[in-house]
């Protein structure tokens, strides 16, 4: 694979915060995962239930809308909402920092190694010649 996504939850957090500012997002007392949790307004169906915080795993953040018939389905990450609603320059960092380029580029080289070694004159290849000839002649009389 060419990229890897990472996930930093220290990466994430600053995101996670605007995007809390920008649904109207007040802190509340209560905990998510162990984590502090904020009451926001859904983004997509503008009530104000909705609460973001922190994901089981504890690696990055969801939001969550108890509403019936929401259109987020009752859950959403911080990447889809990243990839929803924040805007053009904010979509380029979340991507610059998660996604890991694998594929180092190191040009093309031979593949067959190249043996240096001391080469035979050619008096010497003139012998072998001659030798293999007599060989096959030989040979071929017999």
């Amino acid at each position: 694979m060419r990229y890897t996504y990472k996930r930093d939850r220290n990466f994430e957090q600053p995101f996670f915060n605007a995007l809390v500012l920008k649904f109207d997002g007040k802190e509340s007392r209560r905990l998510i995962n162990g984590y502090p949790a904020y009451k926001i307004r859904c983004p997509y169906c503008g009530k104000k239930g909705a609460a973001m915080g922190t994901a089981k795993d504890k690696e990055t953040f969801i939001m969550l809308c108890p509403t019936d018939h929401c259109a987020s389905g009752g859950s959403k990450t911080l990447h889809q909402l990243i990839q929803d609603h924040a805007n053009s320059d904010q979509w380029e960092a979340w991507r610059e920092g998660h996604w890991v380029d694998n594929y180092p580029w190191f040009g093309i080289k031979s593949q067959t190694e190249k043996i240096k070694g001391e080469g035979k004159t050619f008096k010497e290849k003139q012998q072998i010649k001659s030798e293999t000839a007599r060989i096959y002649s030989s040979r071929s009389r017999n």
